[in-house]
């Protein structure tokens, strides 16, 4: 089998070329660069671009491609790329920091506004301080109401993050821990104390209330069956291969998953009429969009005019 010439740029500096097996895949090189003199980082912080000379980038360097796909090997890189077998590959690696668990980040991120609600559910329902809102009786039942809804959502995330969802790489960067918690931490505190301080007033019409159950009900359970579509598309743990999603889940979106997550929430803020809900709402759906444009990207360049033949949008059906 020939073998190809590959040079690491590391920290702006050139390593000594290696010889490869053109069989050699993405994988095997970051366990070569786990123990090569110079680098030795660990293949979980590692990230590899290519060169790919003749075409620039935006700034006028040379165009880097992303070595995403760790089963890819080094002879159908050079193919895909139009490289060619005889000239050295660059393959630049950069550090990515500390990582931790991708399936621990969901699992902390998403305990912090469950337990927080709880905790401020706690004095909701004790007894010996009692509900003094306008109507207590009716403002009662619709703050537990909505806190059942909060606690059955993320108790419904952690289900799914432990048995459902299987992650293309094991670790994030340690980063993302600390900035995931403190959004979802801290909107949790802001949604939960109106909505179990003991002068939260609700909707004045009872049809509000059951129209935003509804639709957060409904939306809960289209969410749980893409995640469960996903579940069956990827073949394993770790694996980047994914087919082309199809189905009436898919009929109008790229993301229904995104969509659905999206309307629980209008759901949920129709239901209390808690300002700082409909704000966590109009967060979440900016960071999804950005997510969602990106995949709905992928999709197209991955499955081209048969992805672009669907006409769905990225989002939010028939708009983007």
């Amino acid at each position: 089998m020939p073998n190809i010439s590959v040079k690491f740029l590391f920290k702006k500096r050139d390593l000594d070329e290696v010889s490869l097996s053109e069989t050699t895949t993405v994988g095997e090189l970051k366990n070569y660069l786990q123990t090569m003199k110079g680098v030795k980082v660990h293949k979980h912080r590692q990230g590899l671009k290519v060169a790919i000379p003749g075409k620039k980038d935006a700034k006028g360097k040379d165009l880097m491609v992303k070595l995403a796909d760790e089963s890819a090997s080094l002879s159908s890189i050079i193919n895909e790329n139009d490289l060619s077998k005889k000239e050295t590959l660059t393959v630049k690696v950069s550090d990515y920091g500390p990582q931790f668990s991708y399936r621990g980040v969901f699992v902390i991120e998403y305990a912090g506004p469950l337990f927080i609600m709880l905790l401020y559910a706690a004095r909701l329902f004790d007894p010996s301080l009692g509900f003094v809102g306008t109507n207590p009786g009716k403002d009662e039942f619709v703050a537990a109401l909505a806190v059942w809804c909060w606690v059955g959502h993320f108790v419904k995330r952690e289900l799914e993050t432990l048995f459902v969802h299987k992650f293309s790489r094991p670790t994030m960067p340690l980063m993302n821990l600390f900035r995931n918690s403190i959004y979802y931490w801290t909107f949790g505190a802001f949604v939960g104390y109106p909505l179990c301080h003991s002068g939260y007033t609700p909707p004045k019409e009872m049809n509000q209330v059951y129209i935003g159950l509804a639709i957060f009900l409904i939306s809960e359970f289209f969410n749980l069956c893409v995640h469960l579509q996903f579940m069956t598309m990827r073949p394993k743990e770790g694996s980047k291969l994914r087919p082309m999603p199809t189905g009436f889940l898919f009929t109008f979106v790229s993301c229904p998953n995104y969509f659905w997550e999206v309307m629980g929430w209008i759901g949920f803020s129709i239901m209390t009429n808690i300002a700082l809900s409909w704000i966590f709402t109009l967060c979440g759906f900016y960071q999804m969009a950005i997510w969602a444009k990106q995949k709905h990207k992928n999709y197209l360049k991955t499955y081209g005019k048969a992805y672009k033949a669907t006409g769905r949008k990225a989002l939010v059906p028939f708009l983007f």
